[in-house]
Formats: C-alpha cells, structure tokens, sequence
C-alpha cells in the first residue's frame, strides 16, 4: 500500500500530531492558539507519467539549494529537498514528495547591550506577534514606549513586568499566577523609588503606572487594579494639561482621562472634570490622527464629525452634572443641552450608515445572514481594530440618545421616538455579537464593554441569549493546577 494522506488536517495540527476539528476556515485548534490556520491540507500528489518503470524505491534523499528562476507573478523558491520517487499503480505511475521555501531576508540583528533595550525588543516582539489583540488595540500608547524606556527605570521595570504577564498569556498559563512574580516586586520598587525621587508626575511615571493598573485588570485580579487607578486619576489630576507635541503623553492622558471623567456623572456635586481648552484639545489631537490601514478606508473623511462630538463629551458631562445638581434652575440649560445632543446624534448616525455601506463595498465589514441568532444577520470584520472603531461609533450614538431619554424624561413624558431608535441601534449592536466568539480572551474582554449596555432594551428570551453568548465567548480550556 502506498502512503495516501486519508486526513485532511491543517498543517499546525499535523505537525503537532494532533486531531483537527476541521472547522474551516479555521479550526479549533489555531483559532484557541490565535495562529493562522493552513487549511485542508489536499489529499492528491504528483504523480509522474513517465515510461520508465524500473524506478528504484531505496534512491537516497536528495537535496538542491539552487534557486529556481522566478515567473513574473511569483517570487524566487528554493527546492529544499524532495524524497525519491516512488512506484503506484503496479509501476505504470509514481509519487513522490518534496517541499519549497522561499528565501526570507537576513536582518541584522541589534547588539543589544542594556536592559532597557532588552526589554525594548521584547516588547516590539509581542507588538508584532499580537497586532491584532485587543491588548493593542486599547493601549495606542505601546509603541510610544520603547524610546522612553532608558529615561526611567520605573517604566523600564513596568513594562518588563507587562511583557512577562502577556507573554505567559499568550502561552495560556494560568492567570492566577501571571503576576505571581519577582517582576511584580521589582515594578512596584522601581515606583515607590521614582515617586519619593520627585518624579511622581513625570510622563513616564503615569505611564507605569498605567501598565501596572492594565497587567492587573488584564492579567490579573481585576479588584487589584482598583488603587493603581486611583493613582492615575491623582497623577492626571496634578499634572493638568498634557504637553501637546509629545505623543506618549498625548495618548496616555487621552485614554485614561476617563478615569476621572466618569465619576463626574455619578456625583455631580464633586464635578471636578478638568474643562480648560488643554484638555479639549488632547481630544481633538488624538482623533484628528485616524488610522492608516486599507482596512480603515471606510471611515475615510468621518473623522471631523467623529471629533467634533468626542469634543463635545467633557462639556457634556459638565452640563448634565449642573442640570442633575439643581433640575429646577437648569431647564433652559436642558433644553439646549437636548438639542445639542440631537443634532450630533443626526450626524453620526449619517456617519454610521456611510462607514457601513463603505465597509459593505471594500469587503472590510460584512453582513451575513446567520440562522441561529434571533436576530437573522451578524457582522464580520477584517480585524479587531475595525470591530473596535465600529463599536465605539454605535456605543457613542447609544450614549447620546440614552442621554436625550433621560433629559427629556427629567421634565416631562418620555419621547417615543427616541426608545425606537434605541431599540433599532441596539439590533445593530447584537449584530457585533457573534464576532465577540471568534476572539481571544483579552479581545474579547476588551470590546464587550462596548456591547453590554444595550442588554436593557431586550425582551425576555433576547436577553436570556445574549447573555448566555456572552457568558460562552471564552472558550480557551483552562489549565489544571496541581
């Protein structure tokens, strides 16, 4: 008998001699590890033709390191080596199997001589592995961080112990002892130094900081992270304004900024949001920068309109805390605050379907019909990134006519209306749902904050499914600790 592949398993899992799901496009396998899956791996082989039948089966191996010329649509390929050919079919054919590479480029490697470029090149290392995570997605800062490294050994140390924590995530270890670490110990001493050092309101410092609170909430116990946020909004609130011109600081305050800013609305008495233009201008800074990638051509020229309302967010909360502070003096300010809020959610929601039928055209967002969700249809994307954009632009929407209900509600019968178009974004939210399985586990923890608010406009049985979907979106197996 000769040696017919009967599997068609990836080439990840037949390398790892392991059984393959074969849940094409991806199967389970790749799909837990995060890896690229190969595919069906095909059944048939090359056979030859020729007339010579006298073909011995104990040919040596042969190898060729000659490279083949390439086509005009191909790149150059180096024949490694191939087994001899075999004879099939009582001798009228023969088989045999051989592999190619295609020569990569040999990059020089750096000397790297200190420990903050060690920790530098890991960190580019898990940048590369991982563009795609959510780790990345909802910490713009990273890449800022390595030409900052070798200013301070606190950041050094911080982002060695984050390094070490998401790298033991990747290999799936148990995230009750990810920060069970010397590392750990190193970072906080590295900080308590750099803060009785008097650079508790250096750049660098918050940046740590901000680490040690994501290693904690992202691979760690969550509650822990609770006083390395009280940190930062100490620090952000001390330090004022970012130095404009400086994107590590820029990113850094833009996106734990809400820190501080959430809690206004809760107790609007203790409103103490930082206001002045130095603060609406991080804003505008930060999202006037859209992304780069082909794949984010669909939001081409919505930015403006997505900035002019993310600037409007900080005077927002302002207003809505003096209108909850005192509603009876306040409803003329209701009344244009409600009108504010009108308008940009006319204007996003124009912007909304203008992203959507653009995305639906380059094939960057896809909508698909799908049998086992009540709703009927989902949404695919081409990446987290893009999931995360799209996200955001509904949740923002969700935020203003959640908002306009209430303000309207304060001083007399709820509007209609606006809970119908609630309900209807809300659909378009679920919709995102189904792409929440395909992620890993940060990812995923990453981008349902965004999703979960939507839950109050389902009925019983909507309601019952989502939460079970969500409850079931972690599929990693966990690691038995003995």
């Amino acid at each position: 008998m000769t040696g017919v592949r009967r599997s068609q398993r990836c080439q990840n899992c037949r390398a790892r001699k392991i059984k393959c799901d074969q849940n094409w496009p991806r199967c389970g396998h790749c799909n837990r590890t995060n890896r690229i899956c190969s595919g069906p791996s095909p059944l048939t082989k090359f056979v030859d033709q020729s007339s010579d039948h006298r073909l011995q089966s104990d040919i040596n191996c042969k190898s060729q390191t000659a490279p083949i010329p390439p086509s005009s649509e191909t790149e150059a390929a180096i024949l490694v080596n191939h087994h001899p050919l075999r004879p099939f079919n009582d001798g009228f054919a023969s088989y045999g199997v051989f592999r190619l590479e295609v020569p990569c480029p040999e990059v020089p490697r750096a000397r790297l001589t200190t420990s903050a470029d060690r920790v530098s090149a890991r960190l580019v290392g898990l940048l590369e592995r991982g563009s795609e995570a959510g780790v990345r997605v909802q910490m713009s800062y990273l890449p800022f961080l390595p030409q900052r490294l070798s200013r301070s050994a606190c950041l050094r140390d911080c982002t060695s112990l984050f390094c070490y924590a998401w790298n033991g995530y990747r290999r799936r270890e148990p995230v009750s002892k990810l920060l069970l670490t010397s590392h750990y110990n190193k970072a906080i001493r590295s900080l308590q130094l750099a803060i009785n050092g008097g650079k508790a309101y250096d750049v660098e410092t918050l940046s740590a900081i901000a680490l040690l609170e994501r290693a904690s909430s992202l691979f760690g116990q969550p509650q822990s992270a609770l006083a390395h946020r009280r940190a930062i909004c100490y620090v952000i609130q001390a330090r004022g304004g970012p130095t404009i011109g400086d994107d590590l600081d820029v990113a850094i305050t833009y996106e734990n900024q809400w820190l501080k800013a959430l809690p206004a609305v809760a107790d609007p008495p203790d409103n103490d949001v930082p206001l002045d233009p130095g603060w609406l201008e991080v804003i505008e800074k930060f999202q006037c920068e859209p992304p780069v990638a082909e794949e984010f051509s669909c939001f081409s020229g919505e930015f403006s309109s997505i900035k002019e309302a993310a600037g409007k967010m900080i005077p927002w909360i302002g207003d809505i805390g003096q209108i909850l502070g005192s509603p009876a003096t306040m409803k003329g300010l209701n009344e244009t605050l409600v009108q504010d809020l009108f308008h940009h959610g006319k204007v996003l929601e124009a912007v909304t379907i203008r992203v959507l039928n653009r995305g639906l055209v380059h094939g960057s967002i896809i909508e698909m019909p799908d049998l086992t969700f009540f709703a009927g249809r989902r949404y695919e994307f081409a990446s987290v990134a893009l999931a995360h954009y799209f996200a955001g632009l509904l949740a923002v929407r969700r935020g203003i006519l959640r908002i306009s209900s209430d303000l309207v509600a304060l001083y007399g019968p709820p509007d209609d209306s606006i809970l119908e178009n609630f309900r209807e974004l809300s659909i378009q939210q679920w919709m995102v749902f189904p792409y929440l399985l395909q992620m890993n586990t940060v990812s995923h923890h990453f981008l349902t904050p965004c999703m979960k608010p939507p839950l109050e406009m389902a009925s019983g049985y909507e309601n019952e499914f989502l939460v079970d979907l969500l409850s079931s979106a972690n599929r990693h197996p966990t690691k038995v600790e003995h």
